[in-house]
């Protein structure tokens, strides 16, 4: 048999090359997942439950200590609502938790978020598999400048349509 120079090098290569490992599982703590967040916040030891969040930047799954309460889990997850500075947006949001009772999913707790701080002793226990959410809705009020463009633009389209019909 009769290799060519570099049919020669390609063995040198991979003879020096390390060899093929197979994967080694370690840790269950050590997960990496693409386009998923997988976030722990325990010790190592401490009992903990994991839970599903889904919300403005913060979506992914939070593995926590057993005790953690929603508000913790809220400030774990650094969603936050934003400030309503703005004259002309109405932000309102609202805080769920899910759970799944009977082989389905049931809301255990809605609040608006203006509720959910001022009731602290009202949220339920996290249990592994739950779900949480914080769903912000934002609505633009009508303002006289709005009022004004629409009603300008149908008195056009209407001004527009009588011409045409003198027209004809």
């Amino acid at each position: 048999m009769r290799l060519s120079f570099s049919g020669l090098v390609c063995l040198l290569a991979l003879s020096v090359a390390n060899p093929v490992q197979a994967q080694v599982l370690g840790n269950p703590t050590d997960v990496t997942a693409s386009g998923t967040a997988y976030r722990i916040f325990a010790q190592p030891g401490e009992p903990t439950v994991q839970v599903l969040v889904l919300g403005d930047g913060a979506t992914g799954m939070y593995v926590v200590g057993a005790g953690t309460s929603l508000v913790e889990l809220l400030a774990l997850t650094g969603a936050g609502v934003g400030s309503g500075t703005s004259s002309d947006v109405v932000r309102k949001a609202t805080v769920r938790l899910m759970r799944e009772q009977g082989g389905q999913r049931v809301v255990v707790y809605e609040q608006e978020f203006s509720n959910f701080l001022s009731e602290p002793g009202s949220y339920p226990t996290l249990q592994d598999g739950d779900i949480f959410t914080l769903e912000i809705e934002q609505r633009r009020r009508v303002g006289l400048r709005e009022v004004l463009e629409v009603s300008s633009r149908l008195a056009s389209i209407t001004l527009l349509v009588l011409r045409l019909a003198d027209a004809f």
